[in-house]
């Protein structure tokens, strides 16, 4: 097969803030890529069907992403070529560290490697649903939490923090979470005088909203920390 365009999304300088497309990340198709020819190195040639952009991206664009190389993330994409045992032309795969390209080569020891259904309609949801953000969950509240089902369901008072009244609204109205408080408003240490001590606090950020938690924390309290 003849040299043929392989269009990436491609890691072209360090944000300070917010990543701005076409300025942090740039899709290009100035790549190139023989299917034929690719080393493999004992791994999988993929075609990319779906691409899942995740938060967490953020934090690999101060630490791990190179500069004028494509971005790695989460897919599910059809096997063109293969060089790893139990992987074959044809089969679907989804893939934790997988280059954000047409046509991806994914390292053999790719975290999380695995063949899925050869069902379109389930591809997307191993991103979503079948993905890392409901394994974090899953995890978190099953095994680190020790709750025996997820919050509201089992009987836990939840209480919510987030950036605006609208979404404060919608967790109390929508989600039915026994509290919640916007803080950008509210002090926290004073919301959680008047709704706490806590139990399982789950903690997407660090810094002064953890150290109010732990202040506030009972006795063998649980801090799932999932942002480091």
């Amino acid at each position: 097969m003849t040299t043929i365009k392989n269009s990436s999304v491609i890691f072209s300088s360090r944000p300070g803030g917010f990543p701005i497309p076409g300025e942090h990340l740039v899709v290009t198709d100035d790549a190139t890529i023989n299917l034929d020819l690719v080393p493999l190195n004992g791994g999988l040639l993929v075609k990319t069907i779906a691409l899942s952009v995740d938060p967490y991206y953020r934090i690999m664009m101060d630490t791990t992403y190179k500069i004028g190389e494509p971005i790695t993330g989460h897919i599910v994409g059809r096997v063109i070529r293969s060089e790893l045992e139990g992987y074959n032309p044809g089969d679907y795969v989804y893939a934790e560290e997988a280059p954000f390209q047409e046509y991806a080569v994914v390292p053999q020891d790719s975290s999380q490697l695995r063949r899925i259904e050869k069902n379109a309609a389930t591809w997307v949801q191993y991103i979503g649903v079948l993905g890392m953000v409901t394994r974090t969950a899953w995890i978190g509240f099953y095994a680190l939490a020790k709750a025996k089902k997820i919050a509201k369901q089992q009987g836990l008072k939840v209480i919510g923090s987030t950036g605006s009244d609208e979404k404060v609204k919608y967790l109390k109205e929508e989600l039915g979470l026994d509290a919640a408080f916007n803080y950008k408003t509210e002090d926290i240490d004073a919301v959680l005088k008047r709704e706490g001590p806590i139990d399982i606090y789950w903690d997407h950020i660090g810094g002064k909203t953890l150290q109010t938690v732990l202040d506030h924390l009972n006795p063998f309290g649980r801090v799932i920390a999932s942002f480091l």
